[in-house]
């Protein structure tokens, strides 16, 4: 049994690995690849948003998969290796937010034709 055993990433590792990536390693790559400066919330967001292929918005307080947060973690690697382009990611999770904002005021609408409270909206 004396074969090969890869490190095991702990949940603690991973969420300061994403931290780091989003508070230090992609701000400060910002200016090389021309992106603007962002905060590590944006970062998250257009990451976060792109490993859901939907806008995430997380209830306060409720943690990310850690999951999510490797491939998270990888697409961000990829972004520092110019294999993706931030710039692209943003505008992706800016449509996808755009596109369910025109459904919820389109079922907003619709709820309230129906007669529906709008605070159920």
């Amino acid at each position: 049994m004396g074969g090969h055993h890869a490190p095991r990433l702990c949940e603690a590792t991973v969420r300061a690995v994403w931290h780091r990536m989003v508070a230090e390693d992609l701000p400060a790559a910002a200016p090389r690849f021309g992106w603007p400066r962002w905060t590590p919330a944006e970062y998250e967001r257009v990451l976060l948003d792109q490993i859901a292929e939907a806008p995430r918005d997380g209830e306060p307080g409720r943690r990310t998969c850690v999951f999510d947060l490797v491939l998270a973690i990888e697409l961000a690697d990829r972004a520092l290796r110019g294999q993706v382009c931030m710039l692209t990611l943003a505008r992706r999770s800016r449509e996808m937010r755009a596109r369910r904002m025109r459904a919820r005021t389109r079922a907003g609408i619709a709820s309230r034709v129906a007669g529906a409270p709008s605070s159920l909206v």
